[in-house]
């Protein structure tokens, strides 16, 4: 997998240039250490960074993802957000954008980082919307819920009801 959140300044912090002259050294020691590797691209934010991918890949396979020797093999993605509409549209805009990558969700969670508070109960039904259109839809591959910590530290503002462990590491409902 590529950068994570280069886009943001607590993350990976790196511009689309620079992380473009570095991507073909990493691809390169990726497959001669793992030949037949599949590599993820780097995973921004959100799709308001779009922006960013679209720099990254630029820069990276000037002539089109198609025939580029360095370009990943699938386009990760990042979605945060309490509404499971939004979260679908997300995903079907990332689509549109990059149409020749399949999706991996490395990140998802019912939150807004610091605004509205979801309950519990609005956290399921989000959970089950999204992961029935997922698993429904051919071009998402692979996600993963972002909350497998029983340290609320290790949530980064994530919303507590998004919990798939408690505080002493059992295994919630959700």
């Amino acid at each position: 997998m590529g950068f994570n959140e280069p886009d943001n300044a607590a993350c990976a912090n790196v511009q689309p240039g620079p992380a473009a002259v570095a991507w073909p050294g990493i691809v390169a020691n990726a497959r001669a250490t793992m030949p037949g590797i599949k590599l993820a691209s780097p995973a921004v934010m959100n799709l308001g960074s779009s922006w960013w991918l679209q720099q990254f890949f630029g820069a990276i396979c000037p002539g089109g993802l198609a025939r580029c020797s360095v370009a990943p093999d699938y386009l990760a993605v990042h979605i945060y957000t309490l509404d499971s509409g939004d979260f679908i549209g997300q995903l079907q805009e990332w689509n549109r954008q990059f149409p020749t990558l399949p999706i991996i969700v490395n990140e998802f969670a019912c939150t807004t980082f610091g605004g509205a508070i979801p309950s519990q109960a609005q956290v399921n039904q989000f959970m089950n919307d999204v992961t029935t259109f997922m698993d429904d839809t051919p071009w998402v591959v692979k996600y993963a819920w972002f909350g497998a910590a029983a340290n609320s530290f290790d949530l980064h503002g994530v919303a507590e009801a998004n919990r798939l462990v408690d505080q002493s590491g059992t295994i919630t409902a959700l």
